[in-house]
């Protein structure tokens, strides 16, 4: 399976999907050049990197006085995935009522 269509499984968007595995291969990075790998914008990498910033995903520092941006390792990932499974686990009882 195509890892983006995994990371949709997960609630990605396709954007979203795209920007973190350009995250992910670019490493310690500018938004200009994860957008570049991602083909995207840089104003809606911008977005998208906040967003994934907000969920844990993606790291943002500055150096040299400029932002970067790093991906959190996949295991994040599995976090995001067991942390999902334990929410809908506890919400059983509401769906089945």
């Amino acid at each position: 399976m195509a890892l983006d269509k995994l990371l949709e499984q997960l609630g990605f968007s396709q954007n979203e999907a795209r920007v973190y595995l350009s995250a992910l291969k670019t490493g310690l990075n500018s938004a200009q050049n994860i957008a570049k790998e991602a083909a995207l914008q840089r104003t809606t990498t911008y977005s998208i990197l906040k967003v994934l910033t907000e969920k844990g995903l993606v790291a943002k520092s500055k150096e040299k006085g400029k932002t970067r941006f790093l991906s959190e390792p996949p295991d994040k990932l599995l976090a995001l995935a067991n942390t999902l499974s334990d929410r809908v686990k506890k919400s059983l009882p509401e769906f089945e009522a």
